[in-house]
């Protein structure tokens, strides 16, 4: 199961969710912040922009060129 995002206002200071039948017994990680802090890049989005930056692995690339040796 993957994750899911719950937004939600809390009403009188509580905020009630009811769990996915297939969720029921796993472990929940539970993280409260304001929505503000929302705008913080994840450590998945920052992942991805690292790969994005990297050339696009060259096919032809010949393995047996590196100058490597196995010790």
């Amino acid at each position: 199961m993957r994750a899911i995002r719950l937004i939600q206002k809390p009403q009188n200071g509580q905020i009630t969710f009811t769990v996915p039948d297939e969720m029921r017994d796993e472990a929940i990680i539970i993280e409260f912040r304001p929505i503000h802090d929302d705008d913080r890049v994840s450590l998945v989005e920052t992942a991805q922009q690292l790969f994005d930056c990297l050339p696009d692995p060259n096919p032809d690339f010949d393995w047996n060129a590196l100058n490597v040796y196995e010790q």
